[in-house]
């Protein structure tokens, strides 16, 4: 009987987790906006990673291994998805989402900038200059849970 209540789990997990809206991108053909991830490290135990995790609270997809995504132009939120540690001594690796805005135009290259200041992440968007084109965003981190898979390219 557990085991067919474990049966039943699975499938009702997948059929909830496959309702979530995705973020269609652009086609090749289409007007897009390309934005980067960004990787830093620093020191052997010590690095940042950005991804962007939903476009309008849509999910951006499989992003294990993307380090572009492909984006309509316009004016989009952003959730971005920053990881992070601090050294072997640190309690992390920790994570933080935080929400950005920004106006991207057709054929242009943006990157996702993230920092650290006290118990915050600060994340922005620079446009292939490096100016500034959103605001600052900043959001408090936590620990990130302990089954999460983080991969630095």
């Amino acid at each position: 009987m557990n085991c067919f209540k474990s049966i039943a789990l699975v499938i009702l997990l997948s059929v909830v987790s496959g309702c979530a809206t995705m973020y269609e991108a652009p086609k090749a053909n289409e007007p897009m906006s390309i934005v980067r991830v960004k990787n830093e490290r620093t020191g052997l135990a010590t690095w940042m990673h950005s991804q962007v995790d939903a476009i309008d609270n849509k999910t951006a997809g499989l992003k294990l291994f993307s380090g572009n995504v492909r984006i309509h132009p316009g004016v989009h939120t952003l959730t971005v998805l920053t990881e992070f540690n601090k050294g072997f001594l640190s309690s992390g690796p920790y994570q933080a989402f935080s929400d950005v805005q920004a106006n991207f135009k057709a054929g242009e290259t943006y990157t996702i900038q993230a920092s650290t200041s006290g118990a915050q992440v600060l994340v922005w968007i620079t446009d292939s200059a490096g100016r500034k084109v959103s605001p600052v965003s900043s959001t408090g981190y936590r620990i990130a849970p302990k089954n999460t898979v983080i991969v630095m390219h």
